[in-house]
């Protein structure tokens, strides 16, 4: 009986140890998370990559134009 009481006390203060490990797991875990960009920056930088390309497609056959024209040959 005695020497069930003393593995329970060592099982019991290694499950504390492991909880602690876990809470800081947890802690670093949740501070990586807090610096990730939010959704509301993806859809901003997604939404301008998308407009800058369709303006520069856009644009783009003027441009060609431009360069190939005899004035800027001159």
């Amino acid at each position: 009986m005695q020497s069930d009481a003393e593995y329970i006390k060592r099982d019991v203060a290694e499950l504390r140890a492991d909880s602690r490990d876990v809470r800081d797991r947890l802690a670093r875990l949740e501070e990586r998370v807090a610096h990730l960009p939010g959704k509301g920056f993806i859809i901003v930088v997604v939404t301008t990559a998308l407009v800058i390309t369709g303006g520069l497609i856009t644009i783009a056959p003027k441009l060609q134009a431009l360069l190939q024209s005899p004035i800027a040959r001159g």
